[in-house]
């Protein structure tokens, strides 16, 4: 085989030859500069020599000029072939020193060959240069100045590589620390390892650091530390190179992985020199692989133990992925699918909803979402299908139970919708998630409108019941009570509430069941029984201190008609003072019963200008000094057929509404008037034309609306806060005016104020005269009969016994029905008549009067009393009561009234 011997000082210029000429046969033997060459020359003779010019320890020109000289070597062909030397007169130099061909860089391969195989089979023709040795001075001055300009050139171009250098070298020191990447070498027989800087810095050590061999084999661990100083001896060998990852520790205590990079430097006779080679830190970077290796097990590890399947196809829709999941859902295994085209494998798929929205997201870099039935597995699938850049990722999961389920709660919701109570179902925070058409119409919102919304803001106004409920129902898990809770109107609506906090499968709270009841009408009633029943408590209190009062009364009364005897007419005027507040005091006892204990309270006559006048003082007494009263009456009289306390709480009642109406102040006017109703004016009020008292209380306030207007009048209806009034007060107004045969009107303007005017039919002549006081008259005296008097009340006692001795009777008197019934057993065949009191410690009126008509007595028995419950009226029915007296009376009235008895027997 040919041998060919390649000169060159580039590595990359003897890889090139090398391969170029080995592909095609030949045998390449390799020289870095001419001395090296002649060395393996006379070794291995070659055929031809293929030389460079420009090479250090010996040029080419030098080279060329020993090969011609030198017997045994010139019998091969010199090619000259270089990139250094490009004009003419450079390559007639070489001609002229003998060489037999000057081919110059870059060639293309095929022309080299040519070349080559040109000089191969001509041969060499001359032994000898081919200019005559006389002309070796002038050939040696041209290859002087070709070296010295050629050198020159060089120089400049080495000078410009420096520079260029400098640059790459702060960029390779930069990018050296980035990639934590240095150099190192060490020459042989050398003791130091030289490091560069970012070496130092991977090793813990200064920069300039430069350790003997055992101290840098010394940072490797112990189990790496042979097979590094074996790679060194290897390579010192015979140029083994090695590219080893080991693991050291540095200085600063640092556990680091490195990769390690050696390769032999040849000398100029082809021995290994020196070692040099790279060192890198790859410790982070075996970290992050690390890290990727564990995140995509765990990524692998995810997509297989997914509830969802998870599919991904690759761009050509072949199945690159498919969990377990997956697998039961499509009934297939991934060794059937993997590899496989998606519409092939699923024939039914193509053309349907998921072929489109998979292509969809394909096409649109986005992702898709639908439900959709796939008939030959006959189940329904959520599917959510991503694109990416290696294809499409489809996460599915069965739905066909959820979808039933859906259809049932429709079904539940639609029976739920028809339940009379309103049932929701909201979030732990409150979000309304269902609504049921009983909610919609309790509390005037729309299923459309709450859900979604705060329900403790919609229809609980804020307040703190709610907040408590909530409290206790995620303490409990259940709640049961009532709240105040506000529709849609503002209508104040009582609702009672059971809830229950529903719970997901792993037993954590999920959301709230709410089942309520509008019980608003219900509560109404029990407020007004509740109020019933104070009332009737507030009337039997009452009773019991009009029985005292009439009792304290009494002996006043009583002895007001002794005192004016003993008086004289000089005393008379103060005696029928202390009388008229005796029996305005009596009076006033009169009007509690009949309004605590709903007594039917006597009709008279009454002048509005009175009632008016008296309430005038209350108020005047009792209202904000803010609040200007102003009273009109006519001067003449104003009277009507009235319960006197009944028209007390009317127009109390107004004025207490119009207080309430201005807060801030303002007048307050009280007007009573005579008027004449014609027919239309008396037909818009429902009232026969005629002649009324008019009575009118009007306001400043901020007036009623026109909506109100219509309803104000009704049971429970009040505009006022909770706790400030029970709606009860303008129903009772208008139900006592009307059982006054009356009527009642309200005209009202926003912002202007309101006038409540109530009507009465006016009785009396308007000339009636006041009447003149009775004569003193003789009171009737008794004739010696025997009287006993029964009280427990001293006084009483004491007054009766001295009045009725005054006037002629004998007395006996008892302090309860026992001693009575003594007395009466003493006196049987003497007494006369017998005055008792009904309410009596131990044995009372009722049970004494059975016991006398049990002993066959069958006197005249007169009941006087303060107070006689229901009860206590009904038991005097039973014994047949036929005389009674109220407390407190007179003397005349107890003298004629036992006068009269007397004679009626």
């Amino acid at each position: 085989m040919t041998r060919v011997l390649i000169v060159d000082d580039k590595d990359e210029n003897l890889y090139y030859l090398r391969a170029l000429l080995g592909g095609h046969g030949y045998v390449v033997d390799e020289a870095r500069h001419g001395a090296e060459a002649l060395v393996v020359a006379r070794s291995h003779p070659p055929d031809v020599v293929v030389s460079d010019l420009l090479m250090p320890v010996m040029d080419g020109y030098t080279l060329l000029r020993y090969w011609k000289a030198d017997a045994t070597l010139r019998r091969a062909p010199f090619i000259v072939y270089t990139a250094t030397y490009t004009e003419e007169k450079d390559a007639k130099l070489a001609r002229d020193l003998g060489a037999d061909a000057f081919i110059l860089k870059p060639s293309e391969p095929e022309d080299f060959l040519a070349e080559l195989a040109a000089v191969l089979s001509r041969g060499t023709s001359d032994t000898e240069p081919r200019r005559p040795v006389a002309d070796q001075e002038e050939i040696l001055q041209v290859y002087s100045e070709a070296l010295i300009r050629k050198l020159e050139e060089k120089s400049l171009q080495l000078e410009d590589a420096n520079r260029r250098l400098g640059r790459s070298t702060m960029q390779l020191e930069m990018a050296g620390r980035l990639a934590r990447l240095g150099g190192w070498w060490l020459d042989r027989g050398a003791r130091h390892v030289v490091w560069s800087d970012e070496v130092c810095r991977i090793h813990g050590e200064p920069e300039g650091t430069a350790p003997d061999v055992e101290r840098a084999i010394a940072y490797y661990e112990e189990r790496h530390r042979p097979i590094i100083r074996r790679a060194v001896e290897r390579c010192f060998a015979d140029g083994t190179p090695w590219d080893l990852e080991l693991e050291l520790h540095s200085r600063d205590g640092r556990h680091l992985n490195v990769r390690v990079i050696g390769e032999a430097v040849r000398d100029d006779m082809g021995r290994v020199s020196r070692i040099q080679g790279a060192f890198q830190d790859v410790t982070e970077i075996r970290r992050a692989q690390r890290e990727r290796r564990d995140l995509a097990l765990r990524l692998q590890q995810t997509l297989e133990s997914m509830s969802d399947a998870v599919l991904m196809f690759d761009p050509a829709w072949r199945v690159v992925f498919l969990n377990p999941m997956g697998e039961r859902l499509l009934h297939r295994s991934r060794a059937e699918l993997l590899g496989k085209v998606v519409w092939e494998e699923f024939p039914e798929a193509v053309g349907s909803t998921f072929q489109v929205e998979y292509e969809r997201a394909v096409r649109t870099r986005s992702r898709v979402q639908f439900v959709e039935y796939f008939t030959p597995l006959e189940t329904w699938f959520d599917v959510t299908a991503y694109p990416t850049d290696d294809g499409l990722v489809v996460y599915f999961r069965d739905v066909t139970a959820r979808r039933e389920a859906d259809r049932r709660l429709a079904q539940q919701a639609t029976m739920l919708d028809k339940a009379q109570d309103a049932i929701l179902v909201r979030g732990l925070d409150d979000t309304i998630l269902y609504w049921n058409k009983s909610a919609e119409r309790l509390y005037g919102w729309t299923a459309d409108e709450a859900i979604g919304r705060n329900a403790h803001e919609l229809v609980n106004d804020g307040s703190a019941e709610f907040v408590e409920a909530k409290r206790e129902l995620m303490s409990r898990g259940e709640w049961t009570g009532t709240l105040r809770q506000v529709a849609r109107d503002g209508r104040r609506v009582v609702t009672e509430c059971r809830w229950t906090l529903v719970r997901n499968d792993a037993g954590e709270p999920e959301s709230v069941l709410a089942i309520n009841t509008d019980v608003t009408d219900r509560r109404n009633l029990e407020q007004q029984f509740l109020r019933a029943q104070r009332l009737e408590s507030i009337g039997t209190l009452a009773g019991g201190i009009a029985h005292d009062l009439n009792n304290v009364l009494a002996p006043v009364m009583m002895s007001l008609d002794l005192l004016r005897d003993l008086a004289g007419p000089q005393g008379h005027d103060l005696i029928e003072s202390l009388r008229s507040s005796v029996g305005r005091g009596a009076d006033l006892v009169r009007q509690v019963l009949s309004f605590a204990r709903g007594l039917d309270g006597r009709k008279e006559r009454v002048d509005a200008r009175t009632v008016v006048r008296e309430i005038e003082a209350v108020l005047r007494e009792t209202f904000p000094k803010r609040i200007e009263i102003v009273v009109e009456v006519p001067d003449a009289p104003a009277r009507l057929m009235g319960d006197p306390t009944q028209l007390h709480q009317v127009v109390m009642n107004l004025a207490v509404n119009a207080r309430d109406a201005m807060p801030k102040g303002g007048q307050l006017r009280i007007v009573v008037s005579r008027e004449d109703l014609s027919g239309a004016a008396a037909v818009q009020l429902h009232l026969a034309p005629g002649r009324y008292v008019r009575v009118a209380v009007a306001d400043s306030g901020a007036g009623i609306s026109p909506e109100h207007q219509e309803i104000i009048f009704e049971p429970f209806f009040t505009t006022k806060d909770v706790g400030h009034g029970t709606g009860l007060g303008l129903s009772t107004v208008q139900s006592i005016v009307r059982g006054h045969d009356g009527a009642i009107q309200l005209q009202s303007e926003l912002g202007k104020g309101s006038i409540f005017s109530c009507w009465f039919p006016l009785v009396g002549a308007d000339d009636e005269q006041p009447s003149a006081p009775n004569p003193a008259r003789r009171l009737p005296r008794g004739d010696g009969e025997f009287i006993l008097v029964v009280d427990d009340e001293p006084s009483i006692r004491a007054v009766a016994d001295r009045i009725l001795t005054r006037h002629g009777y004998r007395v006996a008197t008892a302090a309860d029905g026992h001693e009575a019934l003594e007395r009466w057993r003493e006196h049987r065949t003497e007494l006369d008549a017998i005055i008792t009191d009904v309410a009596m410690p131990g044995m009372d009126g009722p049970e004494l009067i059975a016991a006398l008509r049990a002993e066959g007595a069958d006197v005249p028995i007169i009941v006087a009393s303060g107070y006689v419950t229901d009860e206590g009226a009904g038991r005097l029915l039973e014994v047949a009561t036929e005389f009674f007296v109220s407390k407190p009376f007179s003397a005349e009235t107890l003298l004629t009234t036992l006068r009269g008895v007397l004679v009626g027997r």
